[in-house]
């Protein structure tokens, strides 16, 4: 019972724990998706109003750069830019009043027209309220921008405050050209300045709005213009990495504070950046993710109570099996369970059941299995013979044969003799030449018993004499090939051995013989016996000359498991052919040793 109550409480922890575990994916889900959505929404908010403000500034920048074209190409302000500084008065006042319509209400604060090799032969239309070197610098370097291969003649520079703050400020450098018949002289630079307040009080009333912060930077991220000056001159970002982000015009990443919204000028290197603070984006979350979890508290309350009801209708059958379990721990295999339900414990049950019905055949078998191997040990035992009183009856014998002159029977207790020292040597196995001569110390003796009806031969490829190969393994096949396959035909045959490399790893030997061979039904049978006769049991009739070879079959997959194998092929009046291959590898001599010590 404690065991039952442990399950159950294991139970609804696990229902409590799975509910939870739902809920917490269904509220991240949901949770994800609605600051997707917010996410979603606010970058492209953002990025609506960053398309705008860059459009808006564009267009401004459009007109002025349109005016100064015009300006350039009057032909009066050619003829001052002509002759500098000492143009007459009455074309000054013409190019006065054309300036002064062209640039009225564009937020102009400066206008100069200058020699484009001496910057100092200049006329001021509106003096600068700068200091000389701030006003040097503008001119040198409009200068070179308005002669310059670049599409656009802005640059941002700034001009120096009395009290030292340095003021950002936006030039147009446009250059002034004599246009004659064939080609146009350059004459000098019409310079335009305009202050960047415009820019900045859009920029401020963006970030009063709420969309963040706008700046105007350059490819490196260093802001240019900023709605507080504290920003000019601050770095955004890591200068490579904005660089890499910006360099398709048009980009948004995040890092771990910030969203960025980048768009670039069309016309200039400046880029005009929206940063958001990341916790901005998902602040209308809190109040949905609160209210979610209460009603997850809610539904997990009664999902814990339906769990509880259901763990009793589990522990139930839980524990009919549990006694029965205990009773077969006892020995009591014809015990049975009874659960009628039709679901996964009716199942259980009817295993179980299953279970003890295969437990008292396996210990039946097992008890078969064991006296019959007892049985083969009894007969094993029986077929041992002292080896010391048979090689004494073998020298017996072959002294009497050269007492009363008989050559064969001395030949015969030779060869038996020395195939009985090879097979009681230390070790299961041997080299490949000690296994041959032990075959061709039983060819030598069913010669003298078969006499011209049997021949054979034995080819060794050069090098394999030294490899090693379980002992007595190729004896027992060639007895076969004789008995049932020489012996019951007339005319009698040969059996040949062949023994060769089979690429670097493995050699192949074959035995083959010239006997009455055997019908596919038969020879498959064969196989399947050396295959199912795990044990080795007599067997009677046609299933017993299948021990010889079923023993070979189970040595090699014993020692060789798939490196090793063995196949039959035979046919009715042709022989039968049976190749063994197993894995290349250098042995030690023992069958030798053994003479040596007879």
């Amino acid at each position: 019972m404690r065991m039952l109550r442990t399950y159950r409480m294991k139970l609804v922890i696990s229902f409590g724990l799975l509910i939870v575990v739902t809920l917490l994916a269904i509220e991240g889900i949901n949770y994800s998706h609605v600051r997707a959505e917010l996410e979603a929404a606010s970058s492209a908010n953002q990025e609506r109003m960053v398309s705008q403000i860059r459009t808006n500034i564009e267009q401004r920048m459009n007109e002025l750069t349109r005016a100064a074209i015009r300006l350039a190409g009057d032909k009066q302000l050619q003829q001052i830019a002509e002759h500098l500084p000492d143009a007459p008065h009455e074309l000054r006042s013409a190019v006065m009043q054309r300036l002064d319509f062209e640039t009225r209400d564009s937020g102009i604060s400066t206008v100069a027209i200058y020699d484009k090799d001496n910057i100092d032969k200049l006329w001021n239309i509106h003096a600068p309220p700068l200091n000389e070197q701030d006003w040097a610098r503008w001119r040198r370097e409009g200068a070179k921008l308005a002669f310059s291969r670049s599409p656009s003649k802005w640059s941002l520079d700034h001009y120096t405050k009395p009290g030292g703050a340095a003021m950002p400020v936006m030039l147009l450098s446009q250059p002034i050209y004599k246009i004659k018949t064939y080609e146009a002289l350059p004459l000098g630079v019409l310079q335009l300045s305009t202050q960047s307040d415009w820019i900045t009080s859009q920029l401020e009333d963006m970030k009063q709005q709420r969309y963040g912060q706008y700046f105007i930077t350059d490819a490196s991220g260093k802001v240019l213009i900023a709605s507080h000056s504290d920003d000019m001159g601050r770095q955004l970002d890591d200068p490579q990495a904005f660089a890499e982000q910006t360099s398709s015009g048009q980009a948004k990443w995040s890092s771990k504070e910030w969203i960025f919204w980048v768009q670039k000028f069309s016309a200039q290197d400046w880029y005009l950046v929206a940063v958001t603070p990341v916790a901005g984006v998902a602040d209308g979350v809190s109040a949905a993710l609160w209210e979610s979890v209460t009603v997850a508290g809610i539904i997990f309350t009664l999902s814990l109570g339906m769990a509880i009801l259901i763990s009793h209708t589990i522990t139930k059958p839980i524990k009919l099996l549990r006694q029965a379990m205990a009773q077969v721990e006892r020995g009591m295999f014809n015990t049975t369970v009874q659960i009628d339900s039709a679901d996964e414990f009716g199942y259980l049950g009817k295993s179980f059941n299953r279970m003890a019905v295969q437990i008292r055949e396996l210990i039946a078998n097992n008890l078969q299995t064991e006296l019959a191997r007892k049985e083969a040990e009894l007969i094993a035992l029986q077929a041992q013979i002292n080896p010391h009183f048979l090689n004494n009856a073998l020298s017996s014998i072959d002294s009497l044969a050269l007492q009363q002159k008989e050559p064969r029977i001395r030949v015969i207790s030779q060869a038996l003799a020395r195939m009985f020292r090879y097979s009681i040597s230390g070790g299961a196995m041997a080299t490949v030449e000690e296994e041959l001569r032990h075959v061709e110390l039983y060819l030598s003796i069913q010669k003298i018993r078969y006499g011209d009806k049997l021949s054979y031969g034995i080819e060794l490829e050069e090098g394999l004499e030294s490899m090693e190969m379980p002992k007595l393994l190729l004896q027992p096949i060639v007895e076969n090939a004789i008995a049932h396959g020489l012996e019951l035909q007339s005319g009698g045959g040969y059996v040949n051995v062949y023994m060769r490399s089979d690429g670097e790893e493995r050699m192949i030997i074959e035995i083959e013989d010239s006997g009455l061979g055997m019908a596919p039904e038969k020879l498959k049978h064969l196989e399947e016996q050396m295959t199912l006769d795990r044990y080795g049991m007599k067997q009677e009739g046609e299933v017993r000359r299948s021990i010889g070879l079923t023993n070979v079959y189970r040595r090699l997959k014993l020692l060789y498991e798939d490196d090793g194998g063995m196949e039959l092929t035979s046919s009715p009046g042709f022989g039968t052919i049976i190749q063994l291959t197993l894995p290349k590898k250098a042995g030690k001599p023992h069958g030798e040793r053994a003479d040596r010590r007879g």
